[in-house]
């Protein structure tokens, strides 16, 4: 589509009765959609209709609606991201691409509006001075925001202030040059009075640097927080933040710096979105599940890879097993390289669960091609792997198992083997349902009495 309309808000005026409220725009997000009743967010339920139309829709109120006279505003506020992600030399679907470009532009557009709400100066302005953009926290009470005779945005006293001198704020002067704090050479930009009120003690300057430097040790709650050379420095497993709790009743100890040199939490961190973290977990099994722990990279990686048995497993005697198969896994790899007997009985793979090793109930079959026509076996008592009987023939290739049905433990089969003796190559697949985790693979002979000559195989999981 094509973003002809610029309009990202949109104003009514509730009736008491009304709870059905439009808005014109497209959003392609219910959470793209912002109510405001009265310039704050509603805390009425609601729903949002119209996701992803280009003319927009309704926002229905499903239980108050609100009270006559009271403006209700629907806004768009989209979040700043960017999400559309093209592979090289993948498709490049136009309605994907449009999306991403209407998604920036309504993202200008909610700047723009944004924007339109501030306080600008004349584009013909030529000398515009820095504004100093300040955090004033209680101490705004009797105070005014306004312009200087020096043309800068400052905190003024609402009587008997003059730039230069000092500006008493509820008792604490705070030295103002000019409207605003100001440090030069290296000197002080915030200083105080001692406890007597006969000393001014620096507390703050700009150092050679240009960089913020507390020249002063913080106390915090009977804590003290050691400020050198602008950093936080904390000793001896001392702790370096605290704060208090919800209910200004007591104090919770957030962060400390360990015995071990380490910045070290001490409760729990909740996220934005209402999750909570306690830890990092560096488990590459993720065995915890834990909705608490956040796995590191390399936690993940060690998960996500494929595990490999411990090595190579030379073929000898008439049957080979690898076990130590953990549970849970749902993908399966059974590897062989030149692998033959002194017999003509197939080769087949066994799976075992925790009742035993299986010799049954395996569907499976594989074919050969050799240019004069195809023959194909098929097996019961485990995956077979090649269609051709025949003593010292060497095969190599590959069986791969995918969990398909968790509930009942039934795995697919499919693969491909290579007889290098012949120069003839043989699909093959099937299913086999178990009872529980697979827990060790089996490699021998459908007769069980044809004795491997050569070769090796191995397995990989995850």
């Amino acid at each position: 589509m094509t973003l002809s309309s610029s309009a990202t808000k949109i104003e009514h005026i509730g009736t008491g009765s009304q709870d059905t409220f439009p808005y014109p725009f497209k959003i392609y997000d219910k959470d793209d959609l912002a109510v405001y009743e009265d310039g704050g967010h509603t805390g009425r339920p609601y729903t949002v209709s119209g996701v992803g139309n280009d003319n927009g829709g309704d926002v229905v109120y499903t239980a108050s609606v609100p009270s006559n006279g009271v403006i209700v505003s629907l806004v768009r506020e989209m979040d700043y991201v960017q999400e559309v992600d093209y592979t090289a030399y993948g498709p490049f679907p136009a309605e994907t691409h449009e999306d991403g470009l209407d998604k920036v532009v309504m993202q200008v557009q909610q700047l723009h509006e944004i924007i339109n709400r501030s306080v600008r100066f004349p584009i013909f302005a030529d000398n515009v001075p820095k504004i100093v953009v300040m955090s004033f926290g209680d101490v705004v009470n009797d105070k005014i925001l306004g312009f200087n005779s020096m043309g800068v945005l400052s905190l003024l006293a609402t009587t008997d202030y003059t730039p230069g001198n000092d500006l008493n704020m509820d008792g604490n002067d705070i030295l103002l040059n000019g409207g605003v704090v100001l440090g030069r050479n290296n000197e002080p930009i915030i200083s105080g009075l001692d406890v007597a009120g006969t000393t001014v003690i620096p507390l703050i300057k700009i150092n050679i640097d240009n960089e913020l430097q507390p020249l002063v040790l913080l106390q915090m709650g009977g804590e003290r927080i050691e400020l050198t050379g602008g950093v936080i420095d904390a000793l001896n497993d001392d702790l370096i933040l605290r704060a208090r709790n919800a209910a200004a009743t007591g104090t919770i100890d957030i962060l400390k710096v360990n015995a071990s040199d380490q910045i070290e939490f001490l409760d729990i961190v909740k996220l934005l979105n209402g999750g909570a973290v306690n830890e990092f977990s560096i488990d590459g099994t993720l065995a915890g599940n834990s909705d608490l722990a956040i796995p590191t990279e390399k936690a993940v990686k060690t998960y996500a890879d494929w595990k490999y048995s411990a090595s190579r497993n030379t073929l000898s005697g008439t049957t080979h097993t690898i076990s130590g198969i953990p549970a849970g896994i749902t993908d399966l790899e059974i590897m062989l390289a030149g692998v033959s007997t002194d017999g003509t009985s197939p080769v087949v793979l066994r799976l075992a669960d925790a009742g035993g090793i299986e010799i049954t109930g395996y569907a499976c079959g594989a074919l050969r091609d050799t240019g004069g026509g195809i023959g194909n076996n098929t097996e019961t008592t485990g995956f077979i792997v090649t269609a051709l009987d025949a003593a010292a023939n060497q095969i190599m290739g590959c069986l791969r198992l995918v969990l398909y049905d968790a509930g009942g433990d039934g795995w697919m089969a499919t693969g491909g083997f290579f007889n290098t003796s012949v120069n003839q190559y043989h699909p093959c697949g099937g299913w086999k349902g178990l009872d529980s985790d697979i827990v060790s693979v089996t490699i021998t002979t459908v007769g069980g009495t044809d004795a491997f000559d050569a070769g090796s195989f191995r397995i990989r999981y995850k």
